[in-house]
């Protein structure tokens, strides 16, 4: 995916051509992961609904840009979210762990120093992620890079929609948890839309193509509603976005064994 991305029209030419030029349908026993990002940048509070559910929330003004997840955190459709183990350290309640669904926005370009303006031409496409978080973990140890990177935290897909294909202004996610809706908002309520996002960032660090920003999720986490509870072990979360699809992770125990 990388190839094709940094092939920029040209790849894309060639991808739709390819397609195009198909006679017989390609049989898919499982699919994967469209993108593994090198990193993917995650926001923190993004929609206005979130903000208010933290009752300790104060506007900054800028993008809250504050967490990142690596490689290893990253798994596809169908693949299991394996919560963390307490063989080792006991920390209890399988670490306090919530689904939130976001939309993952996929870099086209490396950017630094890019004006929101021209931030569209940096945009390759989108596709979805569960963001995945060891609260308890993140919270109350005060350990926001761990609770984000647990192995397997990180579902993404199903596809990558390209950005010339994807309607933002009427694009809507959402999130199940075992058949029940949990989360369900439209993206265009979002406080920094992505090319503020781009803008952000790329004032500070160099963003490399194929890397990835994940754009906040909205009202509904586990974290602040009580009757929303803990992922465990038999759960089933479904994050979905209308042209980009849905991703259905089973969640299961933990491996107990080094």
């Amino acid at each position: 995916m990388l190839e094709l991305i940094q092939a920029g029209e040209d790849g894309l030419h060639s991808a739709r051509a390819a397609v195009d030029g198909s006679t017989e349908p390609i049989a898919v026993e499982r699919f994967l992961a469209p993108i593994t990002p090198r990193r993917i940048l995650g926001t923190a509070i993004n929609y206005k609904t979130h903000a208010l559910e933290n009752p300790d929330w104060v506007d900054p003004g800028d993008p809250m840009v504050s967490w990142w997840k690596g490689p290893h955190a990253v798994v596809g459709p169908d693949d299991p979210i394996v919560l963390p183990s307490n063989a080792v350290i006991d920390r209890g309640n399988w670490f306090d762990t919530t689904y939130e669904v976001e939309l993952l926005m996929v870099i086209a370009k490396d950017a630094k120093f890019v004006r929101s303006e021209d931030a569209d031409d940096y945009i390759f496409g989108y596709t979805l992620i569960n963001d995945v978080t060891a609260a308890g973990l993140m919270l109350k140890h005060a350990q926001m890079m761990l609770g984000k990177n647990v192995d397997t935290f990180a579902p993404i897909g199903p596809v990558i929609v390209t950005k010339d294909e994807f309607d933002f202004e009427n694009a809507h996610i959402s999130c199940d948890v075992n058949g029940v809706t949990v989360q369900d908002e439209p993206v265009a309520n979002m406080l920094h839309r992505p090319e503020r996002l781009i803008e952000w960032v790329s004032s500070i660090i160099t963003i490399d193509a194929g890397d990835c920003i994940s754009t906040g999720t909205p009202r509904g986490t586990a974290l602040w509603h009580p009757d929303h509870p803990w992922l465990k072990p038999g759960d089933v979360v479904t994050v979905r976005e209308p042209s980009i699809g849905q991703l259905t992770n089973p969640v299961s125990a933990p491996q107990q064994t080094l």
